[in-house]
């Protein structure tokens, strides 16, 4: 949701947004708990800094042959967003 950073900031914490360390940490521990059965990937965002997101498509990517994982764009998937929910 919101603008996709690196990592946390002042600009992502007061306008909303996802911290991308964040959601690797997140997408960590949803492929490791077998309780988990697949992955929604609810998204509304413009995009944001490219800084990462290759790294982040990647893992989505591994976690993806694991679980099954679709996205949503709800309702916008622009930019860095449309790239990880491809």
């Amino acid at each position: 949701m919101g603008v996709i950073t690196p990592k946390p900031s002042f600009f992502s914490s007061f306008f909303g947004g996802t911290a991308l360390t964040d959601f690797l940490a997140k997408l960590k521990l949803v492929a490791n708990d077998s309780s988990i059965g697949g992955v929604v990937l609810n998204v509304d965002s413009p995009g944001g800094c490219v800084d990462l997101v290759p790294e982040t498509a990647a893992k989505i990517r591994a976690v993806g042959k694991m679980k099954p994982i679709i996205a949503v764009a709800n309702t916008c998937a622009a930019s860095a967003a449309y790239w990880l929910a491809a």
